[in-house]
C-alpha cells in the first residue's frame, strides 16, 4: 500500500511531538511529489483509472485474454470492480 503524507500520517509516523507538527510548505512539497510520497506506478494508475472510472475501481489486469497451448482457446479476462 502507498503512503501519501498528510497531517495525520505525520502524527501516526512520529512519536516526537516537534515532528508531528505539520508545516504549509509540507502541503506544497507533497502536492510537487517531492515529499515521502511512496506508491508504485500500478497504484497511481489504478488511482488515475479509478477517477477516470467515475470512482469505481476495477482490478489491474495487464491481458485481453487467456490462450490454452493446446487446444488455442481463448478465455477472455473481463474487467470487474473490486467492490460494488
Amino acid at each position: 500500500m502507498g503512503v501519501l503524507p498528510s497531517p495525520e500520517w505525520k502524527v501516526k509516523r512520529f512519536k516526537n511531538p516537534a515532528q508531528q507538527r505539520w508545516f504549509p510548505g509540507e502541503t506544497i512539497s507533497v502536492a510537487s511529489v517531492r515529499a515521502t510520497n511512496s506508491y508504485t506506478p500500478l497504484q497511481l494508475a489504478q488511482a488515475v483509472a479509478t477517477l477516470a472510472n467515475d470512482g469505481v475501481m476495477f482490478r489491474p489486469h495487464l491481458v485481453d485474454y487467456i490462450e490454452n497451448p493446446i487446444t488455442g482457446e481463448r478465455t477472455y479476462v473481463e474487467p470487474r470492480p473490486l467492490r460494488p
